[in-house]
């Protein structure tokens, strides 16, 4: 390979630019709980749906004040909604949103 040829990976400085983006892009989502004790405990997953799963279980296993928050920049709205239904979200709620195209006016 010459000089002038590339091995097509990032060197040096920019590869830890590209590095540092990467970990920026990377969501983390955390889930916290009370255990039946009263102690408190949280873990940590880059999946949306392993957390969520996780949520559920210790819902399920009694645990207290189990909720799931997340530093993602790119969500709107509240987490696990996917749908609605007859103007409803999966938990019931009216949902009455609509985006106006008219320029606000």
């Amino acid at each position: 390979m010459t000089g002038s040829e590339s091995s097509g990976r990032a060197k040096g400085k920019h590869r830890r630019k590209i590095q540092k983006k990467e970990k920026m892009n990377e969501v983390e989502y955390m889930v916290y709980w009370t255990m039946t004790n009263g102690a408190p405990a949280s873990a940590s997953h880059t999946d949306m749906s392993a957390a969520l799963r996780h949520a559920e279980l210790h819902r399920r296993q009694g645990m207290r004040f189990v909720t799931m928050c997340a530093e993602n920049p790119n969500q709107v709205g509240k987490m696990g909604v996917d749908q609605i239904v007859d103007n409803k979200t999966p938990d019931g709620v009216e949902y009455t949103w609509v985006k106006r195209r008219d320029g606000g006016q």
